[in-house]
Formats: structure tokens, C-alpha cells, sequence
């Protein structure tokens, strides 16, 4: 049996009703796609200015754990802002486009904060 079958037949069907619109699926995926954009810049920039030190980057632990402030942040936001979307969308679709795209603004903008961190030097 294939994982999305069983997923499917364990949630209720209401709850995947939003990843069938194309508009609240393409935000989601963008969303997405720059969530993983975002801490792979940021584990690149740290590693660089020898913020890192793990066993596959140095010989020690993690370091400062308040550097990733700004990508857990943005996690965060993201991640509570599909559930939400999620839940809200089979009763009103238009909370559920709001909550997706201030999840996608909140990434764009995290986004921006670290392309001035890489060009600056922070």
C-alpha cells in the first residue's frame, strides 16, 4: 500500500480540500520551495562565517543556537500558517488565501533579510 493512500484513507477528506484549488496549491509550493531555500542559504552563511561547528562541519557541537532565530521564525510562521489555512479553508476560502500568503510574504522577506546578511557580512 502506497504512503499517500493510507494518509488518505486515515484523514478526513476535507482536510487535503485545499490542495486541490491550483492558486492555494501554487502559493503552498512556492511557500515551500523557499523554506528550503531559506535555510540552505543559512546553513551556507553560517558555515562561512564559521558559525557552525558540527561533526560534519568542525570538530565541535552547534555553537550559538540564537543565530537560527530568523529561520525558525520563519518556520514557524509558515508552518502554523498552513494548518491554519488548512483548517480554515472548507468554511471560508478567503482566510485561507490570507493565511497562505502572509505564510509566502513572511518567506519573501525572510528571504531578502538574508541576501543583505550574505552581502554585508553579518
Amino acid at each position: 500500500m502506497l504512503i499517500p493512500n493510507f494518509i488518505f484513507k486515515i484523514l478526513p477528506r476535507k482536510t487535503f480540500r485545499i490542495w486541490q484549488n491550483k492558486y492555494a496549491s501554487t502559493i503552498a509550493t512556492v511557500s515551500i520551495f523557499s523554506f528550503i531555500l531559506i535555510w540552505v542559504l543559512w546553513l551556507w552563511k553560517m558555515t562561512n562565517l564559521g558559525q557552525i561547528y558540527s561533526p560534519l562541519f568542525g570538530a565541535q557541537s552547534f555553537g550559538n543556537l540564537s543565530a537560527f532565530s530568523l529561520p525558525v521564525f520563519s518556520t514557524i510562521i509558515l508552518i502554523l500558517n498552513l494548518y491554519l489555512a488548512q483548517l480554515s479553508y472548507p468554511k471560508e476560502r478567503m482566510a485561507g488565501y490570507f493565511l497562505l500568503s502572509a505564510g509566502l510574504l513572511v518567506q519573501i522577506l525572510t528571504l531578502v533579510l538574508i541576501r543583505f546578511y550574505l552581502a554585508f557580512g553579518f
